[in-house]
């Protein structure tokens, strides 16, 4: 560990090691998802998958962030809606009769503590990827539909919303770009965040009712310091995430909607919520 914190820290040796090494990891999982993309070498989980290729084309969505702007009254209005959630969103579902349509999770931590209470209360179809579908404990996956992309690794942050090669997503990305990735994949022509503050990243900066966990920020602080990123990485790192999107949406004919009460994330249009449900339901 000291060895790798201290070549780390001499960039013009870490940088070009780092890119090999993710050139090197990426192969193998390029040439798979050439396969895959062809229809050959399917395993069950991406027969499933496949099935969820733009079936909502046309379709409108409601991506769900867990800011603090996030209540249960906007949550209300969603009911009927096609909408995913994520992570400890079920933590509203006492307050609510809404449930999303989709549930996605990518968080190592969070499944190596949670994954026993998640899957209480998650019963709709949950997307994930390889490393985090590994990791499930069988009585968990039962009676359950689970499926998984493969993860790729990544230097630059990509766009890529064709779920059957693989996706971007790892321990420096967001679990927004995710659920992001699949509503694409599914072909939603117009999705709307809501919830997406990115104000903070720290323990503190979740809808009310949240509970926090101090370890969980920790482990989040411990991978900044590991990889030397900048205290607002998570910030920083939503902002180029969701900037690709936005660049793919445009040149694909995709709308995209920021209807957050509020928060920080400037990348996309703003609408108002009420407002797009008065034209909605006309």
């Amino acid at each position: 560990m000291g060895i790798k914190n201290t070549i780390k820290n001499i960039p013009f040796i870490y940088n070009p090691l780092h890119a090999i090494m993710i050139g090197a990891n990426q192969i193998p999982v390029r040439i798979g998802g050439i396969f895959r993309e062809n229809g050959l070498f399917l395993n069950d989980n991406y027969k499933e998958l496949q099935k969820y290729k733009d079936v909502y084309k046309n379709k409108r969505c409601f991506l769900i962030a867990n800011g603090p702007s996030l209540t249960v009254d906007d949550l209300n209005l969603l009911k009927g809606e096609y909408t995913f959630g994520c992570n400890k969103i079920f933590y509203l579902f006492d307050k609510s009769e809404w449930r999303p349509t989709f549930y996605c999770v990518l968080d190592e931590d969070y499944i190596a503590k949670y994954q026993d209470e998640i899957f209480s209360y998650i019963d709709m179809p949950v997307f994930t990827n390889n490393v985090i579908a590994k990791r499930l404990k069988p009585e968990n996956k039962e009676r359950k539909t689970i499926l998984y992309s493969q993860q790729i690794m990544y230097s630059n942050f990509k766009a890529w919303p064709n779920l059957m090669s693989y996706t971007y997503a790892t321990k420096q990305g967001t679990i927004m770009s995710f659920v992001m990735a699949v509503a694409l994949y599914m072909g939603f022509s117009e999705i709307n965040v809501l919830g997406m503050d990115n104000t903070s990243t720290t323990a503190g900066n979740h809808f009310v009712g949240y509970k926090e966990d101090k370890s969980l920020e920790a482990n989040l602080n411990r991978r900044i310091k590991e990889n030397g990123w900048d205290a607002n990485h998570w910030k920083n790192q939503t902002e180029i995430e969701m900037s690709e999107f936005r660049k793919y949406a445009d040149s694909n004919g995709i709308k995209i909607y920021n209807v957050t009460r509020g928060g920080k994330l400037e990348v996309f249009p703003r609408r108002d919520l009420d407002e797009c449900f008065e034209q909605i339901k006309k």
